[in-house]
């Protein structure tokens, strides 16, 4: 019984750093994720009873009418800087390398 288990288990070859694998990890980790986007597609923003399935309707119409929209793009702008400080430098300055 154990054996068949782990015959049908999954296993994922990814880099951490990869949007693409980011997505499948994403999708395979939570079992509610197909309930709220049934394409499958991320990101998805929940806020409540609002789900919003596409980034360019999430910045543009809801970030923008729930924060304002003076303030939706330095709020955007303070995000995606955060992201881009976990990515590593020598991806820049090795990138000849591979």
């Amino acid at each position: 019984m154990e054996q068949a288990n782990q015959e049908k288990k999954l296993k994922l070859y990814s880099h951490w750093i990869s949007s693409c694998s980011c997505r499948i990890r994403i999708a395979l980790n939570l079992k509610e994720f197909q309930k709220l986007n049934p394409i499958g597609y991320v990101p998805v923003l929940v806020d409540g009873d609002i789900v919003i399935s596409d980034s360019f309707a999430i910045f543009m119409k809801y970030i923008a009418e729930k924060v304002g929209p003076d303030e939706a793009t330095p709020w955007v702008k303070h995000h995606i800087e955060k992201g881009f400080e976990g990515r590593p430098v020598s991806s820049t300055t090795d990138s000849c390398r591979y």
